[in-house]
């Protein structure tokens, strides 16, 4: 009904269309990681390449928590013993 109307549409495609689709494949935004409990995962990559700059992910996707301590001392600036509290009251894992 669009078509031809002036009004911007096109297909909208489901999952297995967009990471089949020709330009995707040709431009790597589909990427194969080992993940250490996973295994095999694909992921998305970067949806815009530079020609002189390295953009590519780099890492697999996190598992739950992974990354909690880090986050919470690093960026947070929590001491070890208000994270151990936090687990303790069972308010992070």
């Amino acid at each position: 009904m669009l078509e031809g109307s002036g009004i911007p549409c096109g297909p909208v495609n489901d999952m297995e269309q967009v990471f089949s689709d020709p330009q995707v494949v040709h431009n790597k935004m589909v990427i194969d990681m080992i993940h250490s409990t996973a295994g095999n995962v694909r992921v998305t990559g970067p949806a815009v390449k530079y020609s002189n700059s390295r953009n590519e992910a780099r890492l697999p996707p996190p598992g739950f928590a992974e990354h909690t301590d880090v986050i919470l001392s690093n960026v947070l600036s929590y001491s070890k013993d208000k994270i151990l509290n936090l687990r303790k009251s069972k308010i992070i894992f």
